[in-house]
């Protein structure tokens, strides 16, 4: 008994991991992108405050089938180190929706630049 309560607990932290954070998102079929499916821009733009990790979220929902994501760190080119980590939270790929968390560095700022690609489903 004590060993399927051990499994079971293991089995479950293995599946409930958080999603892993990343310097930048590029994900789908992001080499044949055009510029007219592009469904949605922003920059997202925080200033660094000494000793404090800044974190946003954005949420997207539109007509569209999202086929690519690019969530580019500007703030890792222009400085060359820093700038946190972005992941998808909710949705994403395939979907009509997406949810992209993002997390600064302590006391640093971010700068990202979100591409959504995406075409209408006339199914």
């Amino acid at each position: 008994m004590h060993y399927l309560i051990l499994i079971l607990f293991i089995a479950n932290s293995i599946t409930a991991q958080e999603p892993k954070e990343f310097p930048e998102i590029i994900n789908g079929n992001c080499s044949k992108a055009k510029d007219h499916d592009m469904a949605h821009y922003e920059v997202v733009h925080k200033d660094s405050i000494p000793l404090i990790s800044r974190n946003t979220t954005v949420t997207w929902y539109g007509d569209e089938k999202i086929y690519c994501i690019k969530v580019l760190n500007e703030y890792l080119k222009r400085y060359g180190n820093g700038g946190g980590t972005a992941f998808i939270k909710n949705g994403g790929l395939g979907h009509h929706y997406i949810t992209i968390e993002m997390h600064s560095d302590k006391g640093g700022g971010m700068e990202f630049i979100i591409f959504l690609y995406g075409r209408k489903d006339y199914n």
